[in-house]
């Protein structure tokens, strides 16, 4: 007979921490709280991607900010590149020389390609590094980092000012 309650036991100790998990802590505020949203509207709001480098000890940020959420369908895997990677090399290094005099003396360490969080949209991440780089002291070393779209339009690169 004890044999036959024991499963009906465990069902209900089951059932139980199943209804205690699923009710919230009362800290928590209450789901109708009006939700705030970022920008004009209320809702999905543009994906931005960032990437941090430095340039002479200094810290720059580039940033690309993605299409609209409604914009149309992005690239497959099946589908060539829209821009291929010495174009996006030659893009790069227009940037690059924006900052520094001898970006011929910078070298491609990485090429990456990603997709916008949430969205069919895809871009392109394309980091240059000094072909001679002395490593060490205080300095971190020197990096170019810039963010294409896939039409090949770069981001934004904006200096990170030191909070000291």
């Amino acid at each position: 007979m004890l044999s036959n309650k024991f499963p009906v036991l465990v069902s209900l100790v089951c059932l139980a921490v199943l209804a205690i998990a699923q009710t919230p802590p009362p800290t928590l505020p209450p789901g109708s709280l009006p939700k705030v949203g970022i920008g004009p509207s209320v809702g999905k709001r543009p994906a931005i991607e960032t990437r941090t480098f430095f340039l002479g000890g200094k810290q720059y940020r580039s940033i690309l900010n993605g299409p609209a959420p409604s914009s149309g369908g992005g690239w497959t895997s099946a589908s060539p590149l829209p821009i291929g990677l010495a174009k996006a090399e030659e893009i790069a290094r227009a940037q690059l020389g924006k900052f520094v005099t001898d970006e011929s003396s910078w070298q491609v360490s990485d090429f990456h390609i990603g997709r916008f969080a949430d969205q069919p949209n895809w871009y392109f991440s394309v980091t240059l590094d000094p072909v001679v780089q002395v490593v060490g002291g205080e300095l971190p070393p020197d990096s170019f980092t810039v963010l294409l779209d896939f039409a090949g339009t770069p981001g934004k690169i904006w200096r990170v000012e030191s909070q000291k």
